[in-house]
């Protein structure tokens, strides 16, 4: 380092290697200093100003017959401020990359030299300016010489910023362009690539293709070796959410005129289901499945998302990837509820859910044997009716009931035998359960499901028996005689009951030989 008026001069060898923590990697000039490099390689430096040298305060800074080449770091390779002077002798400054895209009252940012604050770059026509990333040459209120320097040829001309400048200010020397339009402008969250369109492209030495960067905020898009002579300038939008993101372009570090903003958007989000499909009244777990919803959150909470159950916060939310994000739903009841996403601002709809409580179990009103259409008939189904007491803060939508054949009557007797179960289901409180078998016990229970798909406990079990016919009984009979005239005697032994007890008998009786029925006679029984 060299202060206040002191001379630091270097003939031969090499400044390599430095990692400054502050300002230039390998050299400072400040008050007044003047510092003098000849055949010195100055190669991988890094400075969090200069990445290889700061030189300010009316210093001076001479590179004679030197290769400053693959330095990193900083605004600028060489930062030249505040009437200061930096000359360049048959030096070759070439391929360094600067990492900081911040210059302080450097408005057309840094490059490979900085100039500013009425300094003084001189060079001769030998020396090289070339590869630098960004760019070549920022500079503002800064001169620029072509002539002798250091004892140099004059010549008309230098190659610098990859453009020929004459003995004039830069300003009036750079590059310039206008960005025409971007093609597409509108991307997935994910990001994508894009054509930024340049017009008038001027500046370029014999058509040489000139340096572009684009931005968007602060952020880059382009890469480090993006050209252009005059078209398209490859850019790659990085995910992100949202609308109204404006680019600007920069031609040698200078900013491209722009007669209209030119502004991209990402796609508008949209919900495609959740998982559950329905909540519970007391909030649960939302997965809510769709796309649009932006690069992940991680372990964080995701900036710039919301989502809402009926307009009511899902929160905290997570999202997972583009078409996955978590959130928590509050406690709520109702059906078709709509689930909404919002990313950077854009609405995305396409789902509802609904949200309920779990329903009680239904009452038991009436559970029946349905009487054949003839006593001579076997049954063959129950009627049942149930009611609601609670469908859990929703409409009920239906009921199921499961039933099972638990035995049946063979041969005089009674065997158990349980079969697999059945299931019905119903949207009406009452209804019938169909296609049963005469002389066997069944056991059934039912459940109430409601709009949300919730179902709620099984009723106790009920029990039920479907009857057979009994067989017909033994019938034989005399005439009572003179007490009672006119009158038969009937004895009726009945064989078997049909696993039911005996009300009634019924007896047919006619003076035709063809038994054509005159009178029917029906006894009730009392079973003595």
């Amino acid at each position: 380092m060299a202060f206040d008026g002191t001379t630091l001069t270097m003939v031969g060898g090499e400044l390599a290697n430095n990692a400054a923590s502050d300002r230039g990697g390998a050299l400072v000039a400040s008050l007044r200093a003047s510092v003098s490099l000849d055949q010195v390689s100055v190669v991988n430096n890094a400075g969090t100003t200069g990445a290889v040298a700061v030189v300010e305060l009316a210093s001076s800074l001479t590179v004679k017959r030197t290769l400053v080449a693959d330095n990193t770091g900083g605004d600028a390779v060489i930062v030249v401020v505040t009437g200061s002077r930096l000359a360049l002798v048959d030096a070759a400054i070439e391929n360094n990359r600067v990492s900081s895209m911040v210059s302080v009252g450097v408005p057309d940012k840094p490059g490979g030299l900085r100039c500013s604050g009425g300094s003084t770059i001189e060079s001769d026509a030998v020396s090289t300016l070339t590869g630098n990333w960004p760019y070549n040459l920022a500079c503002a209120s800064c001169n620029i010489s072509v002539a002798v320097a250091d004892g140099g040829a004059s010549a008309a001309s230098v190659n610098l910023a990859s453009t020929l400048l004459s003995t004039s200010r830069c300003d009036e020397a750079r590059a310039t362009a206008s960005v025409a339009a971007l093609f597409p402008l509108e991307f997935p969250t994910t990001g994508g690539t894009a054509s930024l369109w340049l017009d008038g492209v001027r500046g370029s030495a014999d058509g040489a293709e000139l340096f572009v960067a684009v931005f968007v905020g602060s952020q880059r898009i382009t890469n480090a070796g993006a050209t252009a002579v005059a078209g398209a300038v490859e850019v790659e939008i990085t995910p992100g959410i949202g609308t109204g993101h404006v680019l600007r372009a920069l031609v040698e570090g200078h900013d491209a005129a722009q007669p209209w903003p030119v502004a991209f958007a990402f796609e508008r989000p949209f919900v495609s289901g959740t998982n559950p499909a329905s909540l519970s009244s007391r909030g649960e777990w939302l997965t809510v499945y769709g796309g649009g919803f932006g690069p992940s959150s991680g372990e964080a909470e995701a900036k710039g998302v919301s989502a809402a159950v009926n307009s009511l916060p899902c929160e905290p939310l997570f999202v997972v990837d583009d078409g996955e994000l978590r959130c928590l739903a509050g406690s709520g009841w109702g059906v078709n509820l709509p689930v909404t996403v919002v990313v950077g601002a854009q609405l995305g709809l396409g789902a509802s859910i609904s949200q309920a409580g779990v329903p009680a179990a239904p009452d038991v009103v009436e559970l029946a044997v349905v009487p054949p259409g003839s006593v001579h008939e076997a049954p063959s189904a129950v009627s049942m009716v149930l009611s609601v007491s609670n469908a859990g803060g929703v409409p009920m939508q239906s009921f199921r009931v499961e039933y099972e054949e638990t035995g049946c009557y063979r041969n005089g007797a009674y065997v158990a035998d349980l079969q697999p179960t059945e299931t019905l289901t119903s949207t009406q409180a009452a209804f019938t359960i169909d296609g049963l078998s005469a002389g066997c016990s069944y056991d059934l229970r039912a459940f109430v499901i409601n709009a949300a798909d919730f179902e709620g406990p099984a009723t106790a079990r009920s029990d039920v028996f479907v009857a057979v016919p009994p067989t017909p009984p033994a019938l034989s009979g005399t005439i009572a005689g003179d007490e009672w005239p006119n009158s038969m005697y009937i004895l009726l032994n009945a064989a078997t009951t049909g696993g039911a007890p005996i009300t009634a008998y019924t007896v047919s009786y006619s003076k035709s030989a063809a038994f054509t029925t005159e009178a029917i006679l029906t006894i009730e029984w009392t079973g003595e």
